[in-house]
């Protein structure tokens, strides 16, 4: 099916950024938020980065300007969600916000309307039973910043019918996005089930080593353009916080709670791991580094195998949403044919030792690494 009017619940960073995206390419969108100011900076933000588009020759003033007439900004969800083709929920994350969001869309939307959520890691399943016509809904995760990102995770729930599945795959690629599905839900599915406990595991490695040390090992031999450290605050160090309890296979580090309990949230608050108020901030190479970039190769690899073994993704399309997710120039499974399963499984054995999280024992990589068709 076509989507003429499409309605996106949320107007923070991922609301604005889908918004954006979806106006550029030629649709008309509702941007719904109680918060009549949280309105107003998603409007200024997204003719921010219009602007921007112009003044590098990307983008015509006229374009600029049908771009912006094509989004409504309103308060109520009802108003927004009663003619809408598709609503796309991108609210805070977190179940009970969300569980509040589906049953106010479900008493409005039309029964032929697909909802979708942009969860990043909540359970598509548990969140369809706050929808009518649970059929109709899945997950359509975009990655921040949406405009520039091409990756698109498209999350297949339980119920979702092969009809909303490949609406959902054309809608996408009508983005001139990458649509990789999500074949079974588990939290955090591809990129950032992979992603977000290694980060988390880096931060623990902090006790030990330098960020700058960290980063730097990570970006020079591992390709990571932001290294690991820096990409936490880029993500943001709450939404990595929430995101990787969600996830829940390695506990949270203590100096990270500190973190988000003091609002240093990374580069949105100007202050994280890092000091954000220096824009012309570079990775150094540190020629003397003793950090150990397999450290978090191996898990990466580690947890991309599991999630082939359970049939979430081929070894192929993980790796394209690991890359188009991140920027990094390999994936998991090119890491892998690197590096070498003796090597990698040696790290786990050793990572797996020092702290007994599930997500690294070498043994069941072992195991599923021999049930993998490559």
């Amino acid at each position: 099916m076509g989507f003429e009017h499409i309605a996106v619940i949320g107007s923070g960073t991922m609301g604005t950024g889908i918004t954006q995206t979806l106006a550029m390419h030629g649709y008309n969108v509702i941007v719904v938020n109680t918060n009549e100011d949280s309105l107003k900076r998603c409007k200024h933000e997204i003719n921010r980065n219009l602007e921007k588009l112009v003044l590098k020759g990307r983008l015509l003033m006229e374009q600029k300007k049908d771009i912006l007439c094509r989004i409504q900004t309103i308060q109520n969800i009802k108003d927004a969600v009663k003619d809408a083709d598709l609503v796309i929920e991108a609210v805070t994350e977190d179940m009970r916000i969300k569980k509040d969001v589906f049953e106010k869309i479900s008493m409005y939307v039309p029964n032929e309307s697909i909802i979708a959520s942009n969860t990043s890691s909540l359970s598509i399943n548990k969140l369809s039973n706050y929808v009518k016509n649970s059929e109709r809904f899945l997950g359509i995760h975009f990655f921040n910043p949406a405009p520039i990102m091409k990756l698109v995770e498209v999350v297949k729930g339980v119920h979702t019918s092969e009809e909303t599945l490949q609406s959902a795959i054309k809608f996408v690629n009508s983005l001139e996005k990458t649509p990789i599905v999500v074949k079974k839900d588990i939290p955090g599915f591809i990129v950032n089930r992979i992603l977000i406990p290694t980060i988390t595991l880096a931060i623990h490695d902090l006790k030990k080593w330098s960020k700058e040390d960290i980063d730097s090992v990570m970006h020079y031999d591992y390709g990571f353009p932001l290294g690991i450290i820096r990409l936490a605050d880029f993500i943001g160090l709450d939404v990595l916080y929430y995101v990787n309890k969600n996830i829940n296979l390695i506990d949270t580090p203590n100096t990270l709670i500190r973190k988000v309990k003091n609002k240093e949230l990374g580069k949105k608050t100007g202050n994280g791991f890092y000091n954000w108020t220096n824009e012309s901030l570079k990775i150094t190479k540190k020629e003397n580094s003793t950090y150990d970039g397999l450290r978090l190769i191996s898990p990466i690899v580690s947890i991309a195998t599991e999630l082939a073994c359970l049939g979430i993704a081929t070894p192929k399309e993980i790796d394209i949403a690991f890359k188009l997710g991140t920027n990094v120039s390999k994936g998991p499974f090119e890491f892998l044919k690197n590096i070498g399963v003796d090597i990698i499984s040696m790290k786990l054995s050793e990572l797996y030792n020092e702290t007994k999280y599930s997500f690294l024992n070498y043994q069941e990589f072992i195991e599923r690494i021999r049930e993998i068709r490559f």
